[in-house]
């Protein structure tokens, strides 16, 4: 059965089940940012990013359900990547659609954006297998906040 994959623009109904995934033990495992995340900080976060005219923030859909979020921090001809999909969508071939289709929506919002970068913790084997099956290519290795992390780029 083939699932219907859509990214969108994030929006303000977007905000709890986005703090519900950002509290996701896998997501918060996997981050680089530590603990857990208190509502209030991420009302202000989220609401920032939005706002932000530098950000692309999309929230990826399902079957017409909420499935997780893309996100890009655009700086000059470089922009950041962060995927997170929700549990049950995870291995349930979602995440490479969406970004494909979140690259897509880059390049029409940012065109100075030449290349994408993820930044991906050695421990995630998932995460560095999407991105080098997806096109990204490793670059090194890097330092994120206080964390060890391979660094992806991907030529757009």
């Amino acid at each position: 059965m083939r699932m219907d994959v859509a990214v969108r623009n994030a929006a303000e109904e977007d905000m709890r089940p986005v703090f519900e995934l950002a509290n996701d033990p896998d997501v918060r495992r996997f981050s680089c940012t530590g603990g857990g995340i208190l509502w209030d900080d991420h009302v202000g976060w989220f609401r920032r990013r939005i706002a932000d005219e530098a950000c692309l923030f999309l929230v990826i859909e399902a079957g017409g359900a909420f499935a997780g979020q893309i996100r890009f921090d655009v700086d000059g001809d470089e922009a950041v990547v962060s995927i997170g999909l929700h549990a049950q969508w995870r291995g349930k071939g979602v995440a490479r659609p969406a970004l494909a289709g979140a690259l897509s929506l880059l390049k029409g919002r940012f065109p100075e954006v030449r290349r994408v970068a993820a930044f991906i913790k050695p421990v995630n084997e998932a995460s560095l297998r999407f991105f080098q099956e997806c096109g990204f290519c490793p670059v090194g290795v890097t330092r994120v906040r206080e964390c060890e992390v391979r660094r992806y780029e991907y030529a757009v």
